[in-house]
């Protein structure tokens, strides 16, 4: 009886490292970083699972039309699989940070392959010159494990979140998930979509680019000021706006 209480109370102690303790810690750098960003002022427009040639190009032609610069956080398997693309994001002067290399999610996969994801994720990044300077991290599903925050403390990698995620990826129409974004919009936002990530529909592409355009106008009528995440965590400027004059007026002008 003896052994078998050990084994329990160990069993659900290494459950309790392996995923709730990772995400208590996940919790307090959600909220740290998310702070952080709100100081600056600046809307921050990021990208996931990319770069794919049905959207990334597309994407990457809106941002330089309206001179916005974003965030490209992306999977190792795509970089090598479209590295022309990764190079025009990166020629193009945004910022690309790490993704993993398959986006496996970590509280599905055993602990193995958790790890060589994220290690494989870091790698492929650095075979280009590029890429070797970046720090950012977005884990996949936004989700921690214990290797996730050991990879995050080895690596020093500054974890990045989000607080608008208008799911672009379920949506049939970009009219709905740029509402769902324009919605929720205010100065240090940092808006979630996805220029790589299969959906419900086969639509899911083009779904994103017309999410991103219909966003970028309005919040560009609304005078909102855009940077990448690097950008905004390294400035203390601050950008007086009214949060509810703001959400009004990029209301009127999707209309």
């Amino acid at each position: 009886m003896g052994l078998i209480t050990l084994l329990i109370g160990g069993l659900a102690l290494a459950f309790v490292l392996y995923i709730p303790f990772p995400f208590v810690v996940k919790t307090w750098l959600r909220r740290k970083f998310l702070a952080e960003i709100r100081k600056s002022g600046y809307v921050c427009l990021t990208f996931d699972d990319g770069p794919c040639p049905e959207a990334t190009p597309q994407i990457l032609a809106l941002l330089k039309q309206h001179g916005i610069q974003a965030t490209f956080f992306v999977v190792g398997e795509k970089v090598a699989k479209h590295p022309d693309l990764a190079d025009k994001i990166a020629a193009d002067g945004h910022e690309i940070a790490e993704h993993s290399f398959s986006h496996s999610h970590p509280w599905k996969c055993n602990p193995l392959r958790s790890t060589i994801d994220l290690i494989k994720g870091g790698q492929a990044l650095k075979h280009y010159q590029a890429y070797q300077s970046s720090i950012r991290f977005r884990p996949p599903y936004g989700k921690f494990n214990l290797f996730t925050l050991l990879y995050v403390w080895i690596t020093r990698k500054q974890v990045a979140f989000w607080d608008i995620d208008p799911k672009d990826y379920r949506d049939y129409s970009g009219d709905g998930a740029a509402l769902q974004a324009i919605n929720q919009l205010r100065p240090g936002s940092v808006i979630l979509l996805h220029d790589g990530r299969n959906g419900q529909n086969s639509n899911t592409a083009q779904v994103t680019v017309a999410a991103t355009q219909m966003l970028l106008e309005a919040a560009v009528k609304s005078r909102l000021h855009f940077a990448t995440i690097g950008e905004a965590l390294s400035t203390g400027q601050k950008h007086a706006h009214n949060d509810s004059k703001i959400s009004q007026t990029l209301g009127k002008s999707i209309q």
